[in-house]
């Protein structure tokens, strides 16, 4: 079972190409380094409530002890890469070197098996997105902004069809029966100014379970109302990292002045696009 954990936090296992073994931000010897052509294999067992890691088919002995407080919690597989590429193998493809006593992770029995919450199962049926669940949320620092950006977006929607999309405003200005009307009759963008969308999402009438796309327009005029920053990081930590249909989330900041301190330091806490 080619994977590997990052072991970064006292939850966590790893093993990385430096040879090392890792918990809990903890690094000691194991193994040996590996680097491009390199197969290594991560063996559970749950019998004996171990972790251990191999190379090219030599099992490289006992990395971990499961510690009690895990014994009953799902392990998930996690890599960490950099300028790297992986391919996986849980088993629906024949392994090059597979361990005595283990099978593959794909032809476990179900009660050792749990479908993470956070990806996507070939086998699981595709979930529809309930109609307050917007792709994209566009935040804007003023109603004049987000009046703008969702006039664009008015224009724009013109000339796709197939499908078309749905836009909503969601400010404080317009009546909230009329943006209530708008957004349950489903919605694929919605352009909005900070406080409204919070309290709309924190009321449970806009969801966040489909957001693929979180935007900033003028990153540098959000980020200086001190008010506004809080709310967004509120927003952000809410927003799921991978959809239920397998998409990753994608944050695009637009901002004239990258060079602003605060917007620089949100680049180091957010992953986005400039």
């Amino acid at each position: 079972m080619i994977n590997e954990f990052s072991g970064t936090d006292s939850n966590g296992f790893g093993y990385g190409g430096t040879g090392k073994k890792s918990t809990n931000k903890q690094f000691e010897n194991y193994g040996t380094s590996f680097t491009l052509g390199d197969t290594i294999g991560c063996m559970l067992d749950l019998d004996s409530s171990t972790i251990a890691f191999s190379k090219n088919g030599k099992h490289l002995g006992k990395a971990f002890d499961i510690p009690q407080k895990l014994k009953n919690t799902a392990l998930f597989p996690a890599v960490v890469l950099k300028n790297a590429e992986i391919r996986f193998n849980f088993g629906d493809s024949e392994f090059k070197n597979l361990p005595e006593g283990y099978i593959a992770v794909s032809k476990a029995e179900s009660e050792n098996v749990l479908v993470s919450p956070n990806g996507v199962s070939s086998s699981a049926p595709k979930k529809v997105a309930e109609p307050n669940a917007p792709a994209c949320i566009i935040i804007e620092p003023t109603k004049e902004l987000a009046e703008q950006t969702n006039g664009q977006l008015e224009t724009f929607k013109k000339y796709l069809s197939k499908p078309s999309i749905r836009n909503a405003l969601v400010i404080g200005s317009i009546p909230m029966g009329e943006q209530m009307r708008l957004i349950s009759s489903g919605v694929d963008i919605i352009t909005c100014t900070p406080g409204r969308v919070e309290d709309l999402i924190q009321s449970g009438k806009i969801s966040l379970s489909n957001v693929r796309f979180f935007i900033l327009d003028e990153a540098d005029s959000l980020i200086s109302a001190k008010t506004h920053l809080p709310t967004i990081e509120r927003i952000h930590a809410a927003l799921p990292k991978i959809t239920a249909s397998g998409e990753r989330l994608q944050m695009i900041v637009c901002s004239a002045t990258l060079h602003n301190f605060d917007v620089k330091k949100l680049a180091v806490e957010f992953h986005w696009i400039v």
